[in-house]
């Protein structure tokens, strides 16, 4: 195979051999690199797919789903049911796997097995079942039926897999043959920042699950306004989207968009704090905190942007091709000073794209300390980020000429203490400094518990896994020049923490803000992945004053409240967690003056 300078990933597939993924090769200019595959022998999976009444169904699709975003079934194990519901599914390894069955008149089912040499083992018989239903009306404040409304059922990315209803003359609408698990459902159109609602809903296996919208928000008492006008440099910004949260959370969020003239309104929403989250259509972006002082209120609050820039030349690892297309963002890295709105996504104040001459400009940044990360999209380059650098008010800095290295990668396989391969793992790293790698990562195991890294410079890392209802695990992997790692880990049940926060009198404090450190005053915090983006927040006590924090490792733990016009009456509260337990304490707060 002739290249070009990178890292690769090499798949290979031969007959009577399983399919085999090979770690990250890294090539350099004028480099030959000879790679040994050893193609483990092929194991096979036979069956047959049937409905609820035990007649075979045909055209069901049986396969092995891939990690990553977004999940999608692997070519070479995919096959079809035959007119009699038979399938034959080659190229497996000898190892434990989840097979993905599915049909459309079916609810998705995952099987779990263990694949055999060809010509041995029985026939695998796979019964799907009708699933469950989701269903519920959209309604207008007075309880008037919205007809036409589009509603949307789908899970994380998996966009591929979503469904699409539209409500009747009575408002209603329903989705059928739907298998067990976390969905999000919503209403308009289905897409980033969309104009409708969007609610979570935990499926069992059967059954009926009620999802009810009003068409005028989630609260009718949620009537509070802020508008304002979104600036850059001083200049209007039409065209600016401003999505906007309150205490409800993401379910009963809103979004505007800016006028020629800059001019924005967000309407429908409770009193107290909301979340403005701003993006301009050059790329900037920021977090902004405000307060409705009452149900009802409006509040003018005008967003602006400054005028510093951030440049540069991005080459590649002979220092002079120029790399296009690589993606570019401008983080805030105050070093521990950035607010609750500033982590994670709140960070990123600037992105763009470079251009065909390597060329790229960030533009409309306010004076503080930043970071710049480099995210190449096509070259076997590494994920860069820079040092840390100040950058004054209205300062044009210029980074100069920024040389990308080659990439590794890291793959293997992740279980459960039985052996189980896991699915929906979220993966992600931190690098020697103990720094996340990635804001937000978009890789996760498939159904057969593998997963795959790339892009990434030579060194030391810690490898973090995260799924729910299972214990965090860290393992640590070092890249070299020659190549990529593998490294498989097994995960093991998590424990939690129940906490009830309230008053001196013993009323129960919603929208109390919680914070979980460690015995050494580490913070508590999941990297964002594909996998836990969508999971609720869990970080504010609910109306009822109580919250819970899952899948933690065994160990002690501090628990901090906080609430505005509150104090803490103590000291945090400590609590000791064991292998699948719940812990459960009580904090306190006082009301302040």
């Amino acid at each position: 195979l002739v290249v070009p300078p990178g890292s690769y990933l090499i798949d290979a597939k031969v007959d009577g051999g399983s399919v085999v993924t090979l770690p990250t090769v890294a090539v350099g200019a004028d480099e030959t690199k000879d790679v040994v595959i050893e193609v483990p022998a092929e194991g096979v999976v036979r069956g047959v797919v049937t409905n609820a009444n035990g007649d075979h169904l045909s055209g069901a699709e049986v396969f092995v789903r891939s990690g990553g975003f977004p999940p999608m079934p692997i070519r070479e194990q995919y096959v079809r049911s035959d007119a009699e519901g038979r399938f034959e599914l080659k190229g497996l390894a000898l190892t434990p796997v989840k097979l993905v069955v599915r049909h459309a008149s079916s609810a998705t089912q995952i099987v779990e097995t263990t694949p055999v040499e060809p010509g041995k083992g029985k026939e695998l018989t796979v019964r799907l079942t009708e699933g469950a239903r989701v269903e519920g009306r959209v309604l207008t404040a007075d309880g008037q039926p919205v007809v036409g409304e589009r509603i949307n059922l789908s899970q994380g990315f998996d966009f591929f897999s979503a469904k699409t209803s539209f409500t009747d003359a009575n408002g209603a609408y329903s989705f059928r043959a739907v298998a067990a698990g976390d969905y999000q459902v919503s209403t308009g159109r289905f897409e980033n920042a969309g104009s409708g609602q969007q609610k979570k809903v935990t499926v069992a296996g059967d059954g009926v699950a009620v999802v009810d919208f009003l068409a005028e928000g989630n609260d009718a008492t949620a009537t509070g306004i802020v508008r304002g006008v979104v600036t850059v440099g001083g200049q209007p910004q039409p065209g600016a989207s401003v999505y906007a949260t309150d205490d409800r959370g993401a379910d009963a969020g809103v979004s505007s968009e800016t006028d020629a003239q800059g001019r924005y309104e967000v309407r429908g929403l409770k009193a107290g704090r909301v979340r403005l989250q701003v993006q301009t259509s050059d790329g900037n972006s920021t977090v902004k905190a405000v307060t409705l002082d009452k149900a009802g209120g409006e509040l003018t609050y005008d967003i602006t942007f400054g005028g510093a820039s951030i440049a540069g030349l991005l080459l590649g690892s002979d220092g002079k091709t120029t790399v296009s297309g690589a993606w570019v963002q401008a983080e805030l890295n105050e070093d521990g000073a950035a607010s609750e709105d500033d982590q994670g996504w709140g960070k990123v104040k600037a992105f763009a794209t470079s251009s065909n001459d390597g060329k790229f400009v960030l533009t409309g940044l306010e004076p503080g300390r930043y970071r710049v990360r480099i995210t190449p999209n096509m070259g076997g380059y590494a994920l860069k980020v820079t040092s840390t650098f100040d950058l004054a008010t209205g300062e044009g800095k210029d980074l100069g000429r920024i040389q990308l290295a080659a990439g590794g990668g890291i793959s293997g396989k992740v279980t459960d203490e039985a052996g189980s391969p896991l699915e929906g793992v979220g993966v992600s790293l931190e690098d020697g400094r103990g720094e996340k790698v990635f804001l937000f990562s978009f890789s996760s195991t498939g159904s057969n518990g593998r997963y795959t890294i790339e892009g990434i410079e030579i060194g030391t890392y810690t490898v973090v896994f995260d799924k729910k209802g299972y214990a965090p695990a860290k393992k640590a992997a070092t890249l070299s020049a020659s190549g990529g790692a593998v490294l498989d880990v097994v995960m093991s049940q998590g424990g939690a923490i129940a906490v009830t926060v309230e008053d001196e009198a013993g009323k129960p404090l919603g929208s109390a803000r919680l914070e979980l450190t460690d015995e050494a005053g580490r913070r508590i915090e999941k990297t964002l992945t594909i996998v836990n983006l969508f999971d609720a927040d869990v970080s504010r006590t609910n109306e009822a004053g109580a919250a819970r924090i899952p899948d933690l490792s065994p160990g002690t733990y501090l628990v901090k409240a906080s609430k505005d016009g509150y104090a803490p009456f103590a000291d945090p509260v400590r609590a000791s967690v064991g292998p699948g337990g719940t812990a459960t304490i009580k904090v306190i707060l006082r009301k302040t003056p």
